[in-house]
């Protein structure tokens, strides 16, 4: 598993930000974001950096968040997902994400870093999905 040190995102992955979070698992097992890319605030139009991951942020979609993050940095393996998602206009989307563990200074596990993207089209057009991506 990479240590979450081993990126510098503005230099390794500038084009990836604006798509992604990045969130580390607190001593409680709470999750907290450390950083929401600009097209995820403009999305949800408000920007969760700094704020717990939870239902304030996450509707009744909280409890399926939290369980595929711990399952990512406690299985390390990645978890690639087709989904709708409501933004705060009540509109509906289909988002396709990418949940990727990353480990701590000390080797342990502890972060994840998700990419999204919104797709285009009908809400319709996809069928819910989710997958754990193993060797």
């Amino acid at each position: 598993m990479p240590l979450r040190r081993d990126f510098d995102l503005l230099v390794d992955m500038p084009r990836t930000l604006p798509n992604l979070l990045v969130i580390e698992r607190l001593a409680d097992g709470g999750f907290l974001h450390r950083y929401v890319g600009s097209v995820i605030v403009a999305l949800a139009r408000r920007d969760a950096t700094g704020h717990l991951v939870d239902g304030i942020w996450y509707g009744n979609r909280c409890a399926d968040i939290l369980r595929a993050y711990d399952r990512a940095i406690d299985e390390a393996t990645l978890i690639w997902g087709v989904d709708r998602a409501t933004w705060p206009d009540g509109e509906w989307r289909m988002a396709e994400w990418l949940i990727m563990p990353l480990a701590r200074a000390d080797g342990t596990p502890g972060w994840v870093a998700t990419y999204t993207v919104v797709l285009d089209g009908p809400v319709t057009a996809y069928r819910p999905q989710v997958r754990v991506l193993k060797d």
